[in-house]
Parts: C-alpha cells; structure tokens; sequence
C-alpha cells in the first residue's frame, strides 16, 4: 500500500523540483479539521501503525486528527522509522521535512531519534541526525538525556560506534554528563576497557580538564582508573596516566580502596603486575581501614600475590604483624615464625 506521506513527497520533487512534507499536510488537515468541528460530533480516529493505510486518491487527511501533541510526535517518529528501514525515504528527503521538535521529541523512555538510532546501530541515520543539528546551530540539543541519564554520547560508547562517539565530541557535547550511576562516557568507555573511545574522548579539551573527568567519582565512589582496573584494561590506564597524570593511587568505594586494592581483591595478578612495575602504585596507601595492599593480599589469604608484594618491596615483617593480628583475632593460640 502506498503510504500518503511518500507520494506527497514524490509529487512535490516532481513539480517543485524539491521535497514535500506529508507530515505538515496531516497537521494543516488536522487544524482545518479542528476548526470546522462545530460542524460534527467531533468523532476522532486515532493512527495505528498495523491498520493499512488507503491509497492517496482516497484519503482525507482530516479523517485522522491525534487528540495529543505526544501521540503526535510519536506517529511522526515511527513513520519515519519505519520509512527509513523499508527504503521509501531518502535521506535527502528526510532532511527537508525533519524540523527539530521530531528529532528531538522523546518517548516514555526519555529517547529521541538520535538515541533510537544509536540503540539500533544504525550509524548512517546517526551520523545524519548529528549533522541536521550542528548545521542548524542546535548543537545543545544533543545533551538530552533520557530516563536513565544517558545522552547520546553514553550511549554511542554503549554500544561500541567510535564513528558515531567521533561526531558527536566534534560537535561540542558536554563530556562530563553523568548517567543515573553518576558515569560520564569516559567511565563508561574506561569500564568497558574500550581504549579508542577513551582516545576520542580525550581528543578534545586541554588536560586539566580531561584529568578532571578521569578522576571524578560516580554515585560508588569509583573513578575511570578503578572501573578500567575491574575490567583488567591495562592500555587505558597506561594512557590516563601518561598522557593526563591520573593518580593511580586515588582511593575510591565505601572502604577507600585504590586500583592496587581492588586488584588485589579480585585476584587479578596480571593488573597487580602492572600497577606495581609499570604503573609503579604506592605499596603503602592504606585503605580508609587502614589496610596496606600487603595487609589486603594477607587478609584475603592470597599467597601468591603476598609473594610478589614482598618482592616488589613491600615490608615482609608487614606482613607476618598482621597474620599474628589476624590470628589473634580468630582466637588461636600460636603462629609459627616459618610461615
């Protein structure tokens, strides 16, 4: 079935020589309709995507008024949508009838066109979107954010389309954004140990404000270089410190725990490596409970890393203190000295 709004456009590039828009006819139909309503019992059909749609000879735009401006914007998002993934609009054609309140207009869930896109990995229509609100100065508008605090860019990180994230920082948005878990996109890329995102990122900015945003907390306490260390992303940590001056040695969580802590408890001995030789973390920060990465590696019963501690020079009598601690507190009676 032909769609309405298709062959207006079709016969508007025909005569005019430029693209149309069905979708201001279906509003010009619904105020001439809203007008004329004294005449009639105001009977209001609402659009519905599975009905089928007549043909244009027979059908009367005024026969389909949406009683509100949400429901509106909605039967224009979809339309779209669904004309985009069938291959019956052009972007081109696009462009012409797509005014800002559309692309912009979000659903129950706080997402709009662009972020739909994102989700759906479409990158072409991403990229369309983006370029429609820089060339009309609407570059603020990316910093929308849906229900759950993400804005586009949290969500081109999400999903992994350095394109899309490459865009969008060049188009000036905010950076710093934090979702409802108190992440920037710099967190999230650092979690998700997505090292070119980190790049992109920190492409633009001078340092101190990148260094900024590496080290804010989220709503747990962590910062980029915890949550790159939970994932074992050694080549984002590496590069934060490098080129940033991070702090490998910044306490984080409700314990006060550094990259070398957590790494530790997690028994990750490939991060302990790193953060001890080539990160070169503090062997003598303390937790907030006063606990060194030595006591931490004791305390979990980890011998291994206990070993390797030790050997990157921090204090043995360190160690065997806390093990007759440790002891005395679950009641035993000696420690030998040969353990």
């Amino acid at each position: 079935m032909v769609k309405p709004w298709k062959t207006n456009v079709d016969a508007a590039v025909a005569e005019d020589g430029a693209c149309g828009s069905g979708i201001s006819d279906v509003q010009a139909g619904a105020s001439d309709h809203e007008n004329s309503s004294s005449n009639s019992e105001g009977v209001t059909k609402v659009v519905n995507d599975s009905e089928d749609v007549p043909d244009e000879a027979a059908f009367n735009y005024t026969e389909f008024v949406l009683p509100h401006e949400w429901q509106e914007q909605q039967f224009r998002m979809r339309s779209r949508s669904q004309d985009i993934e069938k291959g019956t609009i052009s972007l081109i054609e696009l462009m012409v009838q797509t005014p800002e309140d559309v692309i912009c207009s979000q659903d129950k869930d706080g997402d709009n066109e662009l972020m739909i896109a994102i989700i759906k990995r479409n990158i072409e229509y991403a990229l369309f979107i983006i370029d429609i609100l820089v060339s009309r100065k609407k570059n603020k508008l990316l910093d929308l954010r849906n229900c759950l605090g993400q804005s586009a860019l949290h969500l081109a990180v999400k999903t992994n389309l350095p394109p899309v994230t490459e865009a969008l920082v060049r188009a000036g948005m905010t950076l710093d954004l934090r979702d409802k878990n108190g992440h920037t996109p710099l967190h999230c890329a650092s979690d998700k140990g997505l090292f070119h995102h980190v790049k992109i990122l920190t492409s633009i900015g001078d340092k101190p404000s990148n260094k900024k945003i590496a080290e804010l907390y989220d709503y747990q306490g962590w910062n980029c270089i915890h949550l790159a260390t939970r994932n074992c992303s050694t080549s984002v940590i590496d590069y934060l410190i490098a080129q940033y001056g991070v702090d490998i040695n910044l306490r984080g969580g409700s314990r006060g725990m550094t990259a070398l802590h957590f790494a530790i408890m997690v028994q990750d001995i490939t991060m302990v490596l790193f953060l001890v030789h080539v990160a070169k973390a503090d062997l003598r920060v303390k937790t907030y409970d006063n606990w060194t990465p030595l006591e931490f590696a004791t305390g979990f019963k980890h011998d291994l890393l206990v070993k390797l501690l030790i050997k990157a020079g921090a204090d043995a009598q360190e160690h065997y203190n806390f093990r007759k601690k440790l002891a005395m507190l679950d009641g035993a009676v000696s420690l030998s000295e040969d353990d």
